[in-house]
């Protein structure tokens, strides 16, 4: 009897918070752009993504990500690595700040990646053969994000992101970068 009592007031603040947020858009588009740091082989890279957002009352979100990164080093004087990624991501959101003019959002969720890894000369070898190794690898992980978004008019907003992901593997990835979309 009392849980069931304690879930009816639950529910019933909840959907108070829902009907409270009618007047603002609840859906979001966005695309990204930034940097990619990739701590399996310690190099920078270039970040870009798309993200549909869905906010279910305005503390509360839904997040579903789908990315592209790519990233180069020097392995030594002959060789470099080339690694490009794809990636598909689900978040749910909390978001302590929410209003007209901004919001802060935490967000925590699973994370599909499938990278290639692409090792080959700097320059080509004397006998004109290129010895190129690839690797690719597909795993899942967890990630955590912080964003802010700053509503510039009611249906179009910009903001920045910073991400961290943890694969099964040990790999980790951290994103940064500045987004731009609209809501609607």
């Amino acid at each position: 009897m009392k849980a069931s009592a304690i879930t009816l007031s639950i529910v019933f603040c909840l959907l108070s918070l829902s009907a409270i947020g009618q007047s603002y858009p609840k859906n979001s588009l966005k695309v990204g752009f930034g940097t990619a740091y990739l701590n399996s082989g310690d190099y920078f890279g270039r970040h870009r993504y798309i993200e549909y957002q869905r906010s279910f009352i305005p503390l509360l979100g839904l997040g579903l990500n789908a990315g592209m990164s790519d990233a180069n080093k020097n392995l030594n004087d002959l060789q470099k690595i080339s690694t490009r990624a794809y990636q598909g991501e689900a978040n749910l959101y909390l978001a302590p700040i929410h209003n007209r003019v901004n919001s802060l959002k935490l967000g925590f969720g699973g994370v599909y990646r499938k990278a290639e890894d692409l090792i080959e000369p700097i320059s080509p070898s004397a006998d004109g053969l290129e010895n190129v190794v690839r690797d690719e690898t597909s795993e899942f992980g967890y990630s955590a994000l912080l964003e802010y978004e700053l509503y510039i008019a009611k249906h179009l907003t910009m903001g920045t992101r910073a991400s961290y992901q943890q694969f099964k593997s040990g790999n980790k990835v951290f994103y940064w970068g500045l987004n731009a979309g609209f809501r609607f």
